[in-house]
């Protein structure tokens, strides 16, 4: 059986839904044939991809019926898995479901990375109607299964089942490396922390920046880029005198979180941070808002610490616990990493789809 993952926009370079899927398209791939479809714009891998990639242009509606033409034209039985649409394309990602269910695909999964994307296809009769195509929703965590209970969806379509990343890849770095990794960088031997990811407004970057700037003598890296396609307003300016760094989107993540001691993240809403696993993978505890996403991921006093989202005093304090803790970061690091060994491998994930797939 030939498995598709669709998704939009396909550009994996930093956390996120992109590189989640990328990681499940290589692990799945070892037993099932795997492509993923995407539509443009986007960025491909510099390097070889996990599993075979095409891109499809055109309006929203023309390149998924493009899609559908593909996989009409292809391998025989066939299934389909959502793996997170924009909400800017609802009525052609609704179309192009119930274009795939006619064309008979044995199987239809739809993740929802989270709650603000799926309000958009939930929202009247016949979208609803048109969501009973699908046989199982992958929830990253149980208060998007909750939710998705309220809008009407039955409990056996609902599946909760994190996001894993391959924590042979992402692993700690040396610590002799680190001052070396900072330097190159141009920032000073200090506490570092880092942020990876998308400057969208919910992602509050702009809490983080003025947080820092008060902080005092530690270092902060921003490692990603503006993108509005979900949000707006997304803002910040660095002033004169504080350390931090703004560095654009990377297809290597590592020699960022090698040169970090702790991630941090503000974000007001997460379905399962990518960015955050990669980061405990690596060795870095967390300082991140109390929210679903983060609190399935954190133990406070134990791989890291949470705060209050909006709270930029509790960020502060936050980092001055870091910053008075320095003597234990190396057991906040093993814990990090045994966190995401022990419970968020992505051959458990894998698994899930595989069994779903194929029951």
């Amino acid at each position: 059986m030939k498995v598709y993952f669709i998704t939009d926009y396909f550009w994996p370079s930093i956390g996120g839904l992109e590189n989640s899927t990328a990681y499940l398209a290589g692990a799945l791939r070892k037993r099932l044939p795997v492509e993923i479809l995407t539509t443009t714009p986007g960025q491909n891998f510099k390097k070889r991809p996990p599993a075979p990639l095409k891109r499809f242009t055109g309006p929203p509606g023309g390149a998924y019926e493009q899609m559908t033409r593909h996989i009409q034209q292809g391998e025989k039985p066939f299934s389909v898995c959502c793996m997170g649409f924009s909400d800017r394309m609802t009525d052609a990602h609704l179309e192009f479901m119930a274009n795939i269910r006619q064309q008979h695909a044995r199987k239809l999964l739809f993740k929802v990375p989270s709650l603000h994307e799926f309000s958009c296809y939930a929202q009247g009769g016949n979208r609803l109607q048109n969501l009973g195509l699908v046989d199982f929703f992958i929830c990253p965590n149980q208060a998007i299964r909750d939710e998705l209970v309220g809008w009407g969806i039955p409990l056996r379509k609902l599946i909760v089942q994190p996001n894993g990343i391959p924590s042979n890849y992402f692993s700690p770095c040396p610590p002799e490396q680190k001052k070396v990794l900072l330097q190159k960088m141009g920032l000073p031997d200090q506490l570092s922390f880092i942020f990876t990811g998308r400057f969208a407004a919910r992602k509050r970057v702009d809490m983080l920046v003025d947080a820092f700037s008060a902080a005092g003598q530690v270092n902060l890296l921003l490692v990603g880029y503006f993108d509005n396609r979900f949000d707006t307003g997304s803002s910040f300016q660095i002033p004169d005198g504080a350390h931090i760094k703004v560095f654009g989107p990377t297809f290597d993540i590592l020699p960022y979180l090698g040169a970090a001691d702790v991630f941090v993240s503000a974000s007001e809403a997460e379905g399962m941070s990518n960015a955050l696993l990669e980061a405990l993978a690596c060795g870095l505890p967390g300082l991140v808002t109390d929210i679903p996403g983060h609190r399935e991921l954190i133990a406070p006093g134990y791989n890291g610490q949470v705060f209050a989202p909006g709270d930029t005093n509790g960020l502060i304090k936050g980092i001055q616990w870091f910053v008075q803790r320095q003597q234990d970061l190396q057991t906040f690091s093993r814990n990090a990493r045994e966190t995401i060994v022990s419970r968020f491998p992505i051959e458990n994930v894998a698994d899930t789809y595989f069994n779903l797939l194929t029951e």
